[in-house]
């Protein structure tokens, strides 16, 4: 009997399908990883925003003035302002407290509207409820011209699967500074509570 040599058509086949199945499973997984990565430096930053912002505002108590028409304003050498006007002329000072603060870009709630992946300082409910947001894009972005799924919806669905470990919460742009008690994938923002004023 003759011994052949080198593949048949079929048996080629089969080994070209077998390596596109596990190339596939491996770029999922990949994407996946990423993702899960992606949604953990968006927590990380947040955190560290958080306790800077909590850091400043320990140290400046006495720059906290009760206000009965908006809630509290900050003292500055000008005038005293509401916390987002604060956040948009001196965000400097809060930032002084993180470490790697050049890799961070923070926003006063009037210029992060159209700013994908910055982060928000705002304060809601008459300025008692300080929060730092992340501006995680628009709806219309999730899904690509392809009609596959973009990075950010996968990052947005693994931060709304932590919300309720993290204290997470959504911020709606029509609900005028509206904080949900869960976070969607339809949502632009992701916030995280910093404090609450007495």
């Amino acid at each position: 009997m003759q011994m052949r040599k080198g593949f048949t058509l079929m048996e080629m086949l089969v080994v070209i399908v077998t390596l596109g199945i596990l190339s596939a499973v491996m770029l999922l997984s990949s994407l996946e990883a990423v993702s899960s990565a992606d949604a953990s430096n968006i927590i990380n930053n947040m955190q560290q925003i958080k306790m800077a912002t909590y850091a400043w505002y320990k140290d400046n108590l006495s720059r906290i003035i009760p206000d009965k028409s908006v809630g509290y304003r900050i003292r500055t050498k000008g005038t005293d302002q509401l916390f987002s006007e604060f956040v948009r002329d001196h965000k400097a000072e809060i930032l002084q407290y993180i470490d790697n603060a050049g890799s961070i870009v923070v926003r006063s709630k009037a210029e992060s509207s159209n700013n994908t992946g910055d982060y928000l300082l705002t304060a809601v409910e008459k300025t008692k409820k300080w929060y730092i947001c992340c501006n995680l894009g628009d709806t219309g972005k999730i899904i690509s011209e392809h009609g596959s799924e973009s990075p950010e919806l996968r990052v947005k669905e693994k931060l709304a699967g932590r919300a309720k470990t993290l204290n997470l919460a959504g911020m709606l742009e029509k609900g005028n500074d509206k904080m949900e008690a869960e976070v969607y994938t339809d949502q632009k923002f992701v916030c995280m509570p910093i404090l609450q004023l007495p």
